[in-house]
């Protein structure tokens, strides 16, 4: 997984959540998640506690992107006062 987390940021595509799922020997997920994996899912995870946690994510990496957007607007306009 984290040859594939770097080739995809290699591509430039830094705002994609990696989620895990499956039978992920318990020693190897710090590891994971200090690589770039947002979670790990082990089995008998409820359908729903993935979806929270995805939908959680995507909308913080929108949050972060609109707060970029307006920062950098905000330092390219000149002031009024």
């Amino acid at each position: 997984m984290p040859k594939v987390i770097e080739k995809v940021k290699d591509c430039g595509m830094n705002d994609v959540v990696f989620l895990l799922g499956g039978i992920i020997p318990q020693q190897d997920i710090p590891g994971l998640l200090e690589k770039g994996v947002a979670a790990v899912f082990g089995p008998g995870t409820q359908l729903q506690e993935i979806m929270d946690f995805a939908f959680e994510q995507v909308a913080m990496k929108k949050a972060e992107k609109l707060v970029e957007q307006i920062s950098s607007g905000f330092g390219a306009k000149k002031s009024n006062i």
